[in-house]
Formats: C-alpha cells, sequence, structure tokens
C-alpha cells in the first residue's frame, strides 16, 4: 500500500489508486477492535494476548505508518485515516517501558530483558519513535502528540545506543547504526564520533548476512557515507517517502 500509493505520486497513473485503494480495503478488513485499540493481529507469531506485535516492519507503528502515508497521497481519505491511525497506535503507547525506555518483543514469552527488543529501525524504539514523529508532522492527534512530546528523545535514544555492552550487529534494519542514523534524522545537532561507536561496540563482520540494503554491507556502507558527512547533505532514506524523493508533504 505504501509503495503503490507512492508510486501514484511519482506517476498519477490512476491505477496506482486503484491498487492502493485495494490494499487499504484489504488492511482494514483484517483489523479487529480490542477495547480502544485497532488491532491487526500476527497470530501465528505474537505471544500478546491481542495477538499483535510493536515495530515499525512488522508491528503496529509500520501499520499506523502506512495509513498515514495513504491518507496524505489521497486526501478524501485524510480524516479515516486519522482516526484509524490515532486507534492503531495506541497499542504502542500502551506498551511502552518507560523504565527501560523501549518496546517489549512480542514473539517472546517472557518478559525479561531477553524479550526487550533491540532499539533498532525494524523493532524497537528507533523505528517506532521515528514512525510516530512522521505521523505528528501531519496528523493532529491528540494522546499520540501527548505521549511523544513528554518523552525525552536524546535520554532515550543514549541510553540504548551507548548503554549496551554488547552490539549484537551494525545492520540498518536490526542494528546500531539503523538507531543512530534515526537519532541524528530526529536531532540534526547530534554530531556521531563513528571512531568510539565501533571501538566501544566491538565491529562484527560475522553480524553481516549479505550484500543487501537492510542486513547487509550495502546499507552500512550508504548509512556511514551519511554519518561521516558534516555538511548533512548526504540523506540515507530511512522511511518510503524518503526513498521516493518526490513525495511532496501535504
Amino acid at each position: 500500500m505504501v509503495i503503490s500509493s507512492l508510486y501514484y505520486v511519482i506517476s498519477k497513473d490512476l491505477r496506482w489508486k486503484i491498487i492502493s485503494d485495494h490494499f487499504f480495503k484489504k488492511l482494514l478488513s483484517l483489523a479487529i477492535k480490542k477495547e480502544d485499540v485497532l488491532i491487526f493481529p500476527y497470530e501465528h507469531k505474537s505471544k500478546h494476548h491481542f495477538k499483535c506485535l510493536s515495530g515499525l516492519s512488522h508491528g503496529q507503528a509500520g501499520i499506523a505508518y502506512a495509513i498515514a502515508l495513504y491518507g496524505l497521497v489521497f486526501p478524501e481519505n485524510y480524516s479515516k485515516s486519522c482516526m484509524l491511525i490515532e486507534e492503531t497506535i495506541k497499542f504502542e503507547i500502551k506498551n511502552y517501558n518507560s523504565t527501560l525506555m523501549n518496546w517489549r518483543d512480542f514473539r517472546l514469552d517472557i518478559f525479561n530483558e531477553e524479550a526487550l527488543h533491540d532499539f533498532s529501525w525494524a523493532h524497537g524504539g528507533a523505528g517506532i519513535l521515528y514512525c510516530m514523529s512522521f505521523i505528528l508532522k501531519h496528523y493532529k492527534i491528540k494522546s499520540l502528540s501527548d505521549f511523544y512530546l513528554n518523552l525525552n528523545l536524546d535520554k532515550i535514544f543514549l541510553e540504548n545506543i551507548n548503554g549496551r555492552k554488547y552490539i549484537k550487529n551494525y545492520t540498518i534494519s536490526n542494528g546500531h547504526i539503523g538507531a543512530i542514523l534515526i537519532f541524528r534524522r530526529l536531532n540534526k545537532y547530534i554530531e556521531v564520533s563513528l571512531e568510539s561507536i565501533f571501538k566501544e561496540g566491538g565491529y562484527n563482520f560475522n553480524s553481516l548476512t549479505g550484500l543487501g540494503i537492510l542486513k547487509g554491507i550495502s546499507g552500512e556502507y550508504l548509512a556511514l557515507m551519511e554519518l561521516s558527512d558534516v555538511t548533512h547533505k548526504t540523506i540515507f532514506p530511512i522511511l518510503p517517502n524518503e526513498f521516493f524523493s518526490l513525495f511532496c508533504d501535504r
């Protein structure tokens, strides 16, 4: 739905709108209302009693982002999208752990430190907070605004980025660099010391799963190009709308 909507932005081809509308209806057909939250179940993966997940790549935050983008591209659906986003993102708001400054990984059974998400783009706080930031730039949602604006983002990111004794990997989607990219995007005044990151974390090439963008060395290379550019002119696209650079704010 996100990609088809963005192709419509670029091409204005109504076929992309038809495809996007179809995906939107299909997505809503899967939704279930639980209390005051709109849930998109992930039955075979989730251990949560609502049977859904947190996060950008597989969870409620990513679905809220997709709905938000759809509502921006097709303004006739903006009001409806706003309502759906509010009900969807409530799951993330309610499940934030203020002590650990992150979200639980609902794919795991026991809630302990091992069940805490990696603080990354795909799963956990970095991606969720970036989704929330995008939504708040385009929608007025009081419950989300109240939650997000009361967070100390610098503390959350610095604790999670610098507080890890051992860094599993540095990949864009599941690793350290994705979180650092998001932090820099949210706080343009943050300067990142690449030397200290790699020295303290103990860089390990075994974390790479290939040559790809999300989990491979290509993504790490492109991200490091941005992080090492003091002019801030090099941008690594973190969300699909950033990749489709012709997307216009509405």
